[in-house]
């Protein structure tokens, strides 16, 4: 039960954070912007620890686990010393335009703080690591549960940005684009829960019928929907940044082929029995 409470908790923080977390993206250097999205698949695989933990569901295999923990701690460590490093530099900078000399004490309290924050996070990573392994063989087989890992939490979670630009934007002055991409973005919810959970929602023709404009929608929104639009939620970026570049390439063919096989394949529509 306390897995499930710390999973809600988790991914209502998890919200809040995709909620506007990549706007202004214009004053943001490429490798912060990089950092940040490293830092969003980080956070999922962790909230994907607390799901299987709360579900009692197998995620990843044992090796997939050390693997998955080897990088989460690597990168808790780094941003960690960064962190570290970033304070420091601040600090000194501060003391030496205030012309105080003291500063000893003050870096001593920034090292303990540093440390004790990123302690307290890693606390339940490692406490979820080892329960995962220790209760691996009584976990229950899911099936699809990277799809399940990604589609219903990473890319749900995020579509939440385009649901919140729609009720607290601006809409006066967006374009029909705008609006279009905002609907593309409820149906995801829909064939991203379908794909990855074995739901059937409608016929499945009407999901072939729809992939093609959703297709070629996705692909002419950059360069289609306003500049207001584009500057809040985070779209902007694509245009001036080459990490956000890669990202959305890999993120469209993620979701593309998700679609894909959701729409024509029978992945989803020749099953009978629905997964629990």
């Amino acid at each position: 039960m306390i897995w499930k409470i710390v999973f809600i908790i988790y991914t209502l923080l998890f919200l809040l954070l995709q909620i506007g977390g990549i706007t202004n993206t214009l004053k943001i250097s490429e490798f912060t912007l990089a950092a940040g999205y490293i830092l969003t698949i980080a956070l999922t695989f962790i909230g994907g620890y607390f799901y299987s933990l709360g579900w009692n569901k197998k995620l990843f295999s044992l090796k997939a686990n050390n693997i998955i923990f080897g990088f989460l701690i690597l990168y808790l460590l780094i941003i960690a010393v960064m962190s570290g490093v970033t304070g420091h530099s601040t600090l000194v900078l501060n003391y030496k335009f205030a012309g105080r000399t003291d500063i000893a004490p003050a870096l001593a309290k920034l090292f303990l703080i540093t440390a004790a924050v990123y302690i307290a996070l890693a606390i339940p990573l490692i406490s979820a690591f080892i329960s995962y392994k220790k209760r691996f063989a009584e976990m229950k087989e899911t099936a699809k549960p990277y799809w399940k890992l990604f589609l219903t939490y990473f890319y749900l979670t995020s579509t939440v940005n385009s649901i919140y630009y729609l009720i607290y934007g601006s809409p006066e002055f967006y374009n029909l684009w705008d609006f279009l991409i905002m609907a593309a973005s409820l149906l995801n919810i829909f064939f991203a829960i379908g794909y990855s959970c074995n739901l059937k929602f409608g016929k499945q023709i009407i999901w072939k019928i729809l992939f093609v404009p959703y297709t070629i929608l996705m692909f002419l929104s950059v360069f289609l929907c306003s500049d207001s639009y584009q500057s809040i939620s985070g779209m902007y970026v694509i245009k001036v940044s080459y990490a956000g570049l890669i990202a959305a390439g890999i993120y469209a063919i993620f979701i593309l082929y998700a679609f894909y096989r959701y729409a024509y394949s029978g992945d989803v529509y020749n099953i009978e029995i629905k997964e629990d």
